[in-house]
């Protein structure tokens, strides 16, 4: 079960008890910033004016009875969150260089450390492109402070269109050289569904969804790649599995062939 959760919320309680009773880890997106979009300063974080916070939340993280996969600070390679050097929002900014992110990073990892949790893995997730001129391995906390290096996969956003091997594949290459024994994940994946106007954009009629994921569920050639999970979410563009009848179906007989009668 996966979810996005800002600093505001201590653990999502309702859901974790829901995912408790049915057997299933927990997949968070971990912003740090308020429900008000105030961001939370990694000085802040480094010099301890958290620590009751993070208290609270890895206490009821290592008593989850399932794995949680904490995707904290997610898509810092970007420019469209505060806790990336490069944001180019209008608020204010969690931190200014990479040295801050990976210094906050480490903090909070050595902290959960202490509170103990087996259970607890740091999943460090980066965009399929780097935005501002700071490339991803910049923001690279190090070996013993990562347990599951991950991507953010979208096709057809901005009208451009890949197939999955491309889509996947050049950063797929760079998180295998980052760390070579790490498990790599897919945290988000969707694609546009062109059969529809969306964003401004038109339809396109040269590209079919349901195809794309057939493409998708037969690739071979990521040995690594432990974990998908897809943004079943309609945003800007509809990057549903049940955007269409046709793309439900490939999505259904795929996940037949994978999971058995």
């Amino acid at each position: 079960m996966s979810w996005f959760l800002t600093w505001s919320i201590s653990w999502p309680k309702l859901g974790g008890q829901q995912a408790a009773a049915g057997g299933y880890d927990l997949h968070i997106a971990w912003q740090p910033e308020l429900d008000d979009d105030t961001p939370i300063l990694f000085a802040d974080i480094i010099a301890g004016k958290h620590d009751a916070y993070l208290t609270r939340f890895f206490t009821n993280a290592k008593n989850h009875p399932g794995r949680v996969v904490i995707r904290f600070a997610h898509e810092m390679n970007g420019d469209g969150y505060p806790w990336s050097a490069r944001y180019r929002g209008t608020g204010g900014k969690c931190l200014h260089t990479p040295e801050e992110y990976i210094a906050g990073w480490r903090y909070v990892v050595e902290f959960q450390q202490k509170i103990g949790g087996s259970n607890v893995k740091f999943a460090w997730c980066i965009m399929t492109n780097d935005k501002g001129g700071i490339p991803a391995e910049s923001y690279y906390p190090g070996y013993q402070y990562v347990d599951i290096l991950s991507m953010d996969v979208y096709n057809g956003y901005g009208g451009g269109w890949q197939e999955p091997g491309a889509a996947i594949g050049k950063t797929y290459n760079r998180l295998s050289v980052i760390s070579r024994g790490k498990p790599i994940w897919i945290s988000e994946i969707g694609c546009r569904e062109p059969s529809k106007t969306e964003s401004g954009f038109p339809p396109d009629p040269d590209h079919n969804k349901a195809d794309w994921l057939q493409s998708l569920f037969a690739l071979t050639q990521f040995p690594r790649l432990q974990t998908v999970v897809f943004f079943n979410a309609e945003r800007a563009f509809d990057w549903r599995l049940d955007s269409t009848p046709a793309a439900l179906a490939v999505c259904r007989n795929a996940f037949a062939r994978r999971t058995g009668p």
